[in-house]
């Protein structure tokens, strides 16, 4: 007897789905997807992160030295995320003109 997969079992067990249940899991998705992409545009907002690595070098103790090095890092970090986000923005829009 052939061992049966987890796939096979679900198909068993679930009913057939309808056009309109398909369509609500379908905009549920792209809702909870727009969410998270918002969400981590304002995380990686240049600006917050950058007062983050300010915050972060003004309880230090440890001189010029960890400054310089996480002023160097902010400087990287918020150049990536700009790049990123102009992507991420392209992607937007193209899946905008593409009706998703």
């Amino acid at each position: 007897m052939a061992k049966q997969t987890t796939e096979d079992a679900a198909k068993k067990k679930a009913p057939p789905r309808d056009a309109e249940a398909i369509q609500r899991d379908i905009e549920a998705t792209r809702a909870r997807l727009g969410d998270n992409l918002a969400e981590l545009m304002d995380r990686s907002e240049p600006k917050k992160v950058s007062e983050e690595a300010v915050g972060w070098v003004k309880n230090t103790d440890q001189g010029k030295v960890t400054a310089v090095i996480v002023g160097g890092v902010a400087v990287l970090l918020v150049v990536g995320i700009i790049r990123r986000r102009r992507r991420r923005r392209r992607v937007i829009r193209a899946l905008e003109r593409l009706g998703m």
